[in-house]
């Protein structure tokens, strides 16, 4: 639940919301141009008709939430979405490169936004929107079928990632086997002074060298993960805690479980 002293910040008109706890606050209609979220807990709010035009949200955490017709324009989202409802919103001109799964933008306003880099999971929908020619998704990471949306046409899917048939990509970025011959190359260079006792190593010197370059790569793949498994406790928890037992002995069982599942979250969020 939202912290009550948090929610009368909002009242209030303040700006300056960063890392507050907004957890299930309706924010329905409510005038919140220009105000930094970062760092807040925006889990399950409901912000239908809200205008957060040019608010800062990065690194908010946004599971379950709504803004469905809400003015989202210029907007700098976090970037972990998970289970967000963002339909008939205004997005031009937004910051979204996140990752995730199980948004929403329907029939929303994405002239101008930005989702490079971003890494879209399953159930990530795109039916109707409205773009043009300056909205962006280059080297987004995407499902084939995501990939279908007449949104996408301007793009090839190559590699699992979005490539733009002009060639005019953003900071095109190289490919994963670019990527790990690089790595391998500066691993070797790193160890030429021992070239001869790496050769006689043989298969396990090879092996040691691939380890490595699959970890220095893992991290993003990781964070998408550990976002998507904290939603999910995250949404046990919000049941769990609805059916509180009321036995002293079943009552210790129980908040020894959520108290549990609570670090757990609070870890995956790191």
């Amino acid at each position: 639940m939202a912290d009550e002293i948090d929610l009368e910040l909002v009242r209030s008109g303040a700006k300056d919301l960063s890392r507050t706890d907004l957890r299930n606050a309706d924010l329905t209609g409510r005038d919140l141009s220009g105000a930094d979220f970062s760092g807040t807990k925006l889990d399950r709010i409901r912000a239908k008709d809200a205008n957060l035009s040019g608010a800062n949200l990065s690194s908010a955490s946004i599971v379950g939430a709504d803004f469905c017709n809400a003015d989202l324009s210029g907007v700098v989202f976090p970037a972990v979405m998970v289970a967000v409802k963002l339909n008939n919103s205004n997005l031009r001109n937004a910051k979204i490169g996140f990752r995730g799964s199980r948004v929403d933008f329907s029939s929303a306003n994405i002239s101008g936004a930005d989702f490079t880099g971003g890494i879209f999971g399953e159930d990530i929908k795109f039916d109707n929107v409205t773009y043009d020619e300056q909205t962006r998704f280059d080297n987004v990471e995407i499902l084939r079928s995501t990939s279908r949306y007449p949104v996408f046409s301007r793009y090839n899917y190559s590699g699992g990632k979005l490539v733009r048939k002009d060639g005019a990509t953003a900071a095109a970025a190289p490919s994963e086997k670019e990527s790990s011959e690089d790595k391998e190359d500066d691993l070797r260079s790193d160890s030429s002074p021992d070239a001869n006792t790496s050769n006689r190593k043989g298969n396990s010197g090879d092996l040691a060298r691939t380890i490595e370059i699959r970890l220095a790569e893992a991290p993003k793949g990781f964070a998408l993960m550990a976002a998507m498994l904290s939603a999910a406790v995250r949404e046990e928890l919000e049941e769990m805690q609805s059916s509180r037992p009321n036995r002293p002995d079943d009552l210790a069982r129980f908040e020894g479980l959520t108290n549990f599942l609570e670090e757990l979250a609070k870890s995956l969020d790191r």
